[in-house]
């Protein structure tokens, strides 16, 4: 089964993932989902969405607290609760967080420059 949403009903499920991750955090995980970074999302977390897309606000680097290879990535809402959780790879890749390096040693900063979400 295929559902196809129009870009106003996107546009309006992009916005309400919007609110959800306002003043929330990007945990970096591992593949054994050990927690290797905290970075921190604005509030508004991102503007309003245009055309199925946003595009997030300056997210806050974090510190590695640990060292590991970055694989996957949760997002969480300022109330604690998991928004969606994604995949994180390097700049080649496809995942939707790239980082310029998935390999991260502990105590370098870990930096997202730009997160885009669109809806199909």
């Amino acid at each position: 089964m295929v559902l196809s949403v129009s870009e106003n009903a996107g546009n309006a499920m992009l916005d309400a993932i919007t609110r959800l991750m306002d003043n929330g955090h990007i945990e970096i995980l591992s593949g054994a989902d050990a927690l290797i970074a905290t970075l921190h999302l604005s509030s508004p977390a991102a503007q309003t969405a245009t055309d199925g897309e946003i595009e997030l606000n300056p997210i806050r680097p974090g510190i590695a607290v640990t060292g590991g290879q970055a694989a996957t990535a949760r997002v969480v809402g300022a109330a604690g609760a998991e928004v969606f959780l994604c995949d994180v790879g390097d700049m080649s890749s496809d995942a939707v967080i790239k980082l310029s390096t998935t390999q991260i040693r502990q105590g370098e900063p870990v930096r997202i420059h730009s997160f885009v979400l669109s809806m199909p």
